[in-house]
């Protein structure tokens, strides 16, 4: 009697996910910081990501790493969560890969524009140096998300201000501005409003009456000077609270 002996092969398929390329420091992500303060976003993502220290806030189950040379004294790193989560944390360090010093830590910073955005401000700066700094979301492994660093408006002080060329007569133009990252200036405002932050613009007077309009999301203000840097002399301030913009 003939016996039949029978076998099955079992195969197993072993799914193996790609960590993030930046998923340690050795490996992190070149930003070059923007030329202004507008935001170029380099997406990303921490899917499959590990942990590469211990977390500084919540839990840190998957860090994905950037590097930047500072071009400013103070930087503004952008967090643009573009999906999943909206709790990010950012930690940025001095120093290199083998002894980093954590110089911020959070997942707080600046009102911004950018909607589902963190923007945090880092101060105290060298020109040149460079810095790393890790993005996670806490308590989770899988976000994308945009990031970018950027550097405070170049009109932050009025030696600097930027000058706006009139439009053709009955008509407007409109130029893109950002108060991230500025800093309050001298002379004191002689508005009511607190002035915590301000940029500097110039125009020349074509006419006898202008009118300077400020697209907005959030309320904003406006202090009209003439003569020069060295010898400011005030105006009447405009503190209006429009949903368009602030009229002068």
């Amino acid at each position: 009697m003939r016996k039949f002996l029978g076998f099955a092969l079992l195969f197993c398929t072993t799914l193996v996910w790609a960590q993030p390329a930046n998923d340690d420091c050795a490996n992190a992500t070149l930003l070059v910081s923007a030329t202004s303060s507008i935001p170029v976003f380099t997406t990303s993502s921490s899917l499959n990501g590990t942990q590469s220290m211990l977390a500084c806030q919540g839990t840190a189950n998957a860090d994905v790493w950037f590097t930047f040379t500072a071009t400013s004294a103070i930087q503004l790193i952008y967090v643009q969560h573009n999906s999943g989560p909206t709790n990010a944390v950012v930690q940025i360090f001095s120093g290199d890969c083998a002894g980093l010093t954590s110089l911020f830590c959070g997942n707080f910073g600046l009102n911004s524009n950018y909607p589902n955005t963190t923007v945090i401000q880092q101060n105290g700066l060298t020109v040149g140096q460079t810095y790393y700094f890790r993005v996670y979301y806490s308590g989770t492994t899988n976000s994308n998300f945009g990031v970018a660093v950027t550097q405070p408006p170049a009109n932050n002080e009025c030696a600097q201000a930027e000058n706006l060329p009139l439009p053709t007569a009955g008509l407007s133009a409109f130029f893109e501005g950002n108060l991230l990252g500025a800093t309050a200036s001298l002379p004191v405002t002689t508005c009511v409003f607190n002035a915590g932050s301000d940029v500097w613009y110039s125009f020349t007077a074509g006419v006898v009456t202008h009118a300077v309009d400020v697209l907005r999301l959030s309320t904003g203000a406006i202090q009209l000077y003439r003569g020069n840097c060295g010898a400011l002399v005030a105006e009447p301030c405009n503190d209006y609270r429009e949903n368009i913009g602030d009229t002068l």
